[in-house]
């Protein structure tokens, strides 16, 4: 079905047309993504498996007995594994493993890709950073790196930004935990302020409380230099969040000495 390439946004018409068929009958919630469906069968309903194929069997929808999941609250949908009882979703371990796995082979001083595993890793970290949300800000070199290429069939070596930013995506992934809660935390303003300055350094200021770093003799920030001042501004976001760490922990401190 897929060998065209607008095989897929035809399907995509006949799927919404069964996703339309199931929700009318009471089925759902359902999701689906191409010829991935996913169904959830509320507490409050009795439906089963076989009724589920059985509403469309007239439509001769082709319906795959091998590739159905048993109703459970923990089932894998496009490479993720959501726990519905737990409220929480994962990357699957063979996938993260196969990902961290890939990521040593770029990370290798040797290494040489062409355009294709370019374009496939990245393919690869946007899915992981669905979970790991602090990669975001480093994919965006890699793929830069994937449209430089002229040929198809070259095999080139990683520029500096793009290993640098691996490295960083590398040990995000690794010391990030793989599964994280459906539901987003709600916000909590702590009346942060930072900014940086290629001349100067950075400076952060958080409620009544602020901390500044100057840059070291001979350290330059700035265009045309290995650090710019998106790398800087960064750094004010992170110096900032240790900032606030430890602020966290000092002002706790004060609060268990003058309870006790």
């Amino acid at each position: 079905m897929f060998g065209l390439s607008s095989s897929a946004g035809v399907f995509g018409l006949v799927a919404d047309m069964v996703v339309a068929i199931y929700q009318k009958a009471g089925f759902g919630p359902i999701k689906k993504w191409v010829d991935n469906f996913f169904v959830v069968s509320l507490p409050d309903q009795s439906w089963t498996e076989q009724d589920f194929v059985r509403l469309t069997v007239h439509i001769a929808v082709p319906w795959s007995p091998q590739k159905i999941c048993p109703l459970a609250s923990c089932q894998c949908y496009i490479g993720f594994d959501w726990d519905l009882a737990a409220k929480s979703v994962a990357l699957l371990d063979d996938k993260l493993s196969k990902l961290l796995t890939t990521l040593l082979l770029w990370l290798s001083p040797e290494s040489r890709h062409t355009q294709k595993e370019a374009q496939s890793l990245h393919g690869r970290l946007v899915h992981a950073s669905c979970i790991f949300r602090l990669i975001k800000p480093f994919l965006c070199s890699l793929i830069f790196f994937a449209k430089s290429f002229r040929s198809l069939h070259a095999r080139r070596f990683l520029p500096r930004n793009v290993l640098a930013d691996l490295h960083q995506t590398d040990n995000i992934i690794r010391i990030s935990p793989s599964r994280v809660p459906l539901r987003k935390p709600d916000p909590v303003d702590i009346n942060w302020w930072g900014d940086a300055s290629t001349s100067f350094g950075i400076g952060v200021v958080i409620d009544s409380y602020w901390a500044v770093w100057h840059w070291c003799p001979g350290f330059a920030v700035g265009p045309g230099r290995e650090f710019d001042i998106g790398w800087a501004e960064a750094i004010a976001v992170e110096l900032g969040l240790i900032t606030a760490l430890h602020l966290c922990r000092f002002l706790l401190a004060e609060y268990c000495a003058a309870s006790s």
